[in-house]
């Protein structure tokens, strides 16, 4: 009777295990015992085409010498930046000297030949004890491709965000460093501007102080469309830009452009020609396509070389509008990259002030965007640029 219960109990026990084996094998390619006294080891689930290319003969019980089988293995199917590493690992005096301690497995990662795809999969290798006393360890081979290539995936997508990151922050640098001589040349000049009318004033010379405090106001307002402008920017990427509408004559924001930049432009010694004329009373934001203008024709003579030309053409078809800006200056080599805030595209003013901190034509883009617009860059390294703006209008909202 208690011959037949253990009986039943080793049969139950041994029943579970098989099961457990059963369900392993749905998640491992390979399965196998091994006997760590007698150096043997016999496959549950293998590649039959396996063991002919590698070219070892299974004993009639079924079992394989280990390290003949491990040798073999090695040196046809683990990649060779694994090899060494492979017959160092899973050594008989290793895993003789794992079964002593506490740890209940013992694992590997490495590259292992495909057979059916041709190909190295990344596999790893489990040795783990089938029963406290027992000299047997069971040999696990899984396909673990896919978790490889997420985790390779990840580490991937972090290292981009570290990089994105890091160019964010030299971005950032680089815009504070531009920034900085950007407003120190302004700064200065009105230091000296100040000087220079006080000087004035007690000399009582009127027209020297008239014409320093208009410097000055200049330098001022000049200031006030950078801090004016970076504010845009920040809208812009937010999109948060609003359009203030309300009735305005083309004709007279046409007229202001023209007469600001006619003069402007001889100070700096470009040749400057509008062309073209606006009529009528229309509903829109005039601060805005004065600012877009602005933006346009200031990149054009800023970035232009002494004696170069700047042509503006503007036209009307019934309620659409285009603009046309061209200049025979150095050129945009990066459309895409002048378009973003704060790039300047490696180009420099020709007259060495270091003026400007790369926002003009991103601006510009935002503006045209908020008014369902169209701008179009084109432009040739050392023969200029050209920008083609194009939006509608409506006619004057009454009441």
């Amino acid at each position: 009777m208690i011959l037949r219960k253990f009986g039943v109990k080793v049969l139950r026990e041994r029943n579970a295990y098989w099961e457990a084996v059963n369900v392993m094998g749905e998640t491992y390619c390979k399965i196998a015992f091994m006997n760590l006294r007698s150096g043997s080891c016999r496959y549950i689930k293998t590649d039959p085409q396996e063991l002919e290319h590698i070219g070892i003969k299974q004993h009639r019980d079924g079992s394989l010498n280990y390290e003949e089988w491990k040798k073999k293995v090695a040196a046809d199917l683990i990649h060779p930046d694994f090899r060494t590493h492979f017959l160092e690992r899973f050594s008989l005096a290793t895993l003789r000297e794992y079964l002593q301690g506490d740890d209940e497995s013992m694992k590997m990662r490495y590259l292992r030949w495909d057979l059916q795809q041709r190909r190295y999969l990344w596999v790893e290798t489990e040795f783990r004890r089938r029963s406290v006393q027992s000299d047997e360890v069971i040999l696990y081979v899984k396909d673990i491709s896919k978790e490889q290539y997420l985790e390779k995936s990840y580490q991937q997508a972090v290292q981009s965000e570290r990089k994105q990151k890091e160019m964010a922050v030299q971005v950032r640098n680089n815009i504070l460093m531009r920034m900085s001589k950007n407003l120190q040349v302004p700064a200065r000049e009105i230091g000296g501007a100040t000087q220079q009318a006080g000087a004035a004033l007690l000399k009582r010379d009127d027209k020297k102080v008239t014409y320093f405090l208009n410097q000055i106001q200049g330098l001022a307002d000049y200031l006030t469309e950078v801090a004016r402008d970076m504010e845009d920017v920040n809208m812009i990427q937010q999109g948060e830009l609003k359009l203030e509408e309300k009735n305005f004559d083309v004709q007279e924001l046409a007229r202001d452009c023209d007469d600001f930049f006619r003069q402007c432009s001889k100070g700096k010694r470009i040749s400057y020609m509008w062309v073209g004329n606006l009529n009528g009373v229309y509903y829109g934001d005039k601060q805005r396509i004065e600012q877009l203008l602005f933006n346009l024709i200031e990149n054009a003579i800023k970035f232009n070389k002494p004696g170069g030309g700047v042509y503006v053409a503007v036209s009307q078809k019934g309620d659409d509008f285009e603009f046309i800006v061209k200049d025979n200056g150095p050129g945009i080599e990066k459309i895409e990259q002048a378009l973003q805030p704060y790039s300047k595209e490696g180009t420099q003013p020709y007259d060495g002030d270091g003026t400007g901190i790369g926002i003009g034509l991103a601006v510009a883009q935002g503006i045209v965007e908020a008014m369902e617009g169209h701008m179009e860059v084109k432009s040739r390294k050392d023969y200029g640029t050209e920008v083609r703006v194009s939006f509608g209008l409506k006619k004057e909202c009454v009441g």
